[in-house]
């Protein structure tokens, strides 16, 4: 799911929305299957993919993709070999 689709309330469905979470499709599947450096492939999906909090009892979540936006940080963990797939990460993630 999109950043603001985890984090907003008045939450309107914009075609931004579909391109964030089809390049998180790519990123899942890119750690399963291409090789990379990264280490607790498990721990770091869970963090990534499935974290949230339960505020005012309502789930919220999105805070790690959020951080990745704004700094690349877990994407860069991942250290995938394709420079080019990389590349790609670093700017359809901004």
């Amino acid at each position: 799911m999109s950043i603001a689709s985890l984090l907003g309330e008045d939450f309107k469905h914009t075609f931004q929305d579909d391109m964030e979470s089809f390049s998180y499709v790519i990123l899942y599947a890119s750690i399963l299957h291409l090789p990379h450096k990264g280490i607790d492939i498990k721990g770091r999906m869970s963090r990534f993919f499935d974290e949230y909090d339960i505020v005012d009892g309502k789930a919220e979540g999105g805070n790690l993709k959020f951080t990745n936006r704004s700094t690349g940080y877990f994407v860069r963990l991942w250290d995938f070999q394709n420079q080019s797939l990389k590349n790609w990460f670093q700017e359809v993630l901004k």
